[in-house]
């Protein structure tokens, strides 16, 4: 039995990875499935290299989600169904790029966009001032804007704890790539 469904692709923050997502992905209504965008060099795909570019992660989510956009494209077995965008943060960045090609070259494109807690994607995340702190001091950065980020940093070792730098790394390159 066929039942009507919309598809929601969703595209974490700067740190995010899957395990964020989850409770979101699985308490969706029966009509909606969810599927989440993880980037290199987080939650699963920890060995893989980082974006070095905006257009890197484009790229990326484009090749690892094909399978599902091409359902929704002529001759896919959903021609023509309904999807949803939903970003978090800098998600909606890259979110821009993809959804751009995906229309140029599948000739599709989201239902309905969802742009959480982020700039539109041709305005700065960070002051310039803001910028030169996250590069020369990620410490300082973060303990200024957003302490609960170096709470974490703290509960998990602080400064010279593997998994605590890899907290603040993730975080620090997330948001540089997108200014």
């Amino acid at each position: 039995a066929r039942k009507p469904m919309i598809r929601l692709y969703c595209f974490p923050g700067a740190a995010d990875n899957y395990m964020l997502w989850l409770e979101f992905a699985t308490s969706a209504p029966a009509w909606c499935e969810v599927a989440v965008y993880e980037p290199r060099a987080h939650g699963f795909r920890p060995s893989e290299p980082w974006d070095l570019t905006l257009e890197e992660r484009a790229e990326d989510a484009f090749l690892v989600m094909k399978p599902a956009f091409q359902t929704h494209a002529k001759g896919g077995v959903s021609e023509g169904a309904p999807f949803g965008f939903l970003s978090h943060g800098v998600g909606g960045q890259f979110m821009a790029l993809l959804a751009y090609r995906l229309k140029q070259e599948l000739a599709i494109e989201p239902l309905v966009v969802f742009a959480n807690d982020g700039p539109a994607p041709n305005v700065p995340t960070l002051s310039d001032a803001g910028y030169e702190l996250l590069v020369h001091d990620v410490g300082r950065f973060y303990q200024l804007f957003q302490p609960d980020t170096m709470r974490q940093y703290e509960k998990l070792g602080g400064k010279g704890s593997k998994s605590a730098e890899a907290l603040l790394s993730k975080w620090s390159r997330g948001l540089r790539l997108f200014e």
